[in-house]
């Protein structure tokens, strides 16, 4: 499905993923063995320039894959670059949109390694967006009967995290009760448990993600950056300051104890509205490729012209794959119906006005009326000889009676039928759009990942992994075995 055909979609986005960006070519990865190797070599000089100071920074950094540090220690290999996804730390993992652009990250390694690149994917975990970060503390997930459920933990500051990065242990406690609840036997006991082990009184909600992220995804050893982590900032600040610089084109006092000039510029750093994690990144990692989302697209275009201007290498930008998940079920409703998905996105209350203008109380009511009235009509006319007496007219009445009340009858059964149909196709509706287009989202934004993996286990990822063609720039359906 085109991405132009999916209400809200921004233009930037689809001009992207159709090759017209010019800033932003999209990349034909598997195409040209020669391009690819040539900035393999670029990507390898830059990694030897920052060797010191990276080590600095890593160090300090709060690296976490499963099995542990295979892919760390991949990573750190000088022949090994990196494709890096950034991941927004929302709860539980946050939108089914960022599991599958770790998928992407993933897939995208598996198709440099046919080229020999020996790639690692790469999860880097930051803070959300400003005008997102009220999503950090919310998750709509499914129970059994696909009825949408809206769980949220309301913040203390409406600009930012609820009750701040950590984890507020007592709220999510109660909020992972919750989802047990509304899953009842049917959620999977094995993500209900990473949930708890992740979500922890000391934990982070960047934390938490990572290590989450880690666990979900470990049979293919993804690497997840907890970029919060307490001095992580700092130090990465501190070893690339003059680059940062360079790009900004401000100067920086040096002088002794000037801590307010130096908090500014931390501040500054730990800001996701600007660009210098991209650069950050590409300073600490042999950044090869990037996935990239709507969300981000404009930031990370307008930062491209700082790669360069401080000796960087812009990674190759990949689109993150878009998808939704359809079952069955769905699928024959979609069908009976004949809507789309576009039309669910809509919203439920006017999917709901389409199917019953379509399903509009048929003439049948009309055409009963009619009959009715047509009777009485033909039985008042009934006259001639011998129709005046007084046993005939009782007759008579008799019959208008007994076919009006036929009539009605019908008319009845026929209502309540109806009715029954309606019921029937509202509460489908309803739980058609809270699968597939959640409160008029796409189904990626609106339902969270775990919503899935509570749902099918942790092999819907797998199928997941092995049903997205990262090679088709568009939204994809992807039916549910």
């Amino acid at each position: 499905m085109k991405f132009k055909e999916l209400p809200g979609t921004p233009e930037n986005w689809i001009d992207f993923t159709d090759g017209r960006c010019p800033g932003l070519p999209v990349s034909l990865i598997p195409y040209d063995r020669k391009f690819l190797h040539s900035h393999l070599e670029r990507v390898k000089r830059h990694a030897c320039r920052f060797e010191k100071p990276v080590l600095g920074v890593i160090n300090e950094s709060s690296l976490r894959c499963m099995p542990a540090g295979e892919s760390i220690r991949q990573l750190r290999q000088s022949n090994s670059v990196a494709v890096v996804a950034n991941i927004e730390a929302g709860i539980f993992g946050g939108a089914l949109s960022q599991f599958l652009k770790c998928l992407t990250a993933v897939k995208v390694c598996r198709e440099l390694a046919g080229h020999e690149i020996n790639a690692v994917p790469v999860c880097w975990i930051q803070s959300p967006r400003s005008g997102r970060r009220s999503l950090c503390g919310s998750v709509r997930i499914l129970d059994a009967r696909s009825e949408l459920h809206r769980l949220r933990i309301p913040p203390e500051d409406p600009g930012g995290f609820p009750f701040g990065p950590a984890v507020p242990f007592d709220q999510v406690s109660d909020l992972i009760d919750q989802v047990e609840a509304i899953g009842g036997d049917a959620f999977d006991p094995e993500v209900l448990e990473m949930l708890k082990v992740f979500y922890t009184r000391d934990a982070t909600w960047s934390s938490a993600c990572a290590g989450l992220i880690s666990a979900l995804m470990d049979e293919w050893g993804i690497v997840s950056v907890d970029s919060e982590v307490a001095g992580f900032q700092a130090k990465a600040y501190t070893a690339f300051l003059p680059l940062l610089h360079r790009v900004s084109g401000t100067k920086h006092s040096r002088e002794k104890g000037d801590d307010r000039s130096a908090q500014a510029d931390i501040a500054a750093l730990n800001n996701p509205e600007t660009q210098q994690d991209y650069y950050i990144q590409s300073c600490i990692l042999p950044v090869f490729a990037r996935i990239v989302d709507p969300c981000e697209l404009s930031s990370y275009m307008e930062a491209q012209p700082g790669f360069e201007s401080i000796g960087l290498v812009p990674p190759i930008s990949w689109p993150a794959s878009s998808a939704t998940v359809v079952d069955a079920r769905r699928r024959k409703i979609l069908k009976k119906y004949r809507i789309r998905i576009p039309d669910l996105l809509k919203g439920e209350e006017e999917v709901l006005r389409f199917i019953s203008g379509t399903l509009a109380h048929s003439s049948i009511d009309a055409k009963l009326e009619d009959v009715k009235m047509a009777v009485e009509q033909h039985v008042a006319d009934l006259a001639g000889p011998g129709m005046g007496n007084k046993s005939f007219r009782r007759a008579k009445e008799r019959s208008r009676k007994h076919v009006v009340y036929q009539l009605d009858k019908m008319k009845n059964r026929i209502e309540t039928t109806r009715k029954r149909k309606q019921e029937v196709m509202q509460r489908q509706i309803r739980r058609a759009c809270g699968f597939l287009a959640p409160d008029g989202k796409r189904q990626e934004e609106g339902l969270a990942g775990v919503a899935f993996v509570l749902r099918y286990s942790r092999s819907i990822l797998s199928f997941l992994y092995e049903n997205l063609d990262i090679m088709r720039f568009e939204h994809q359906l992807i039916d549910l075995e």
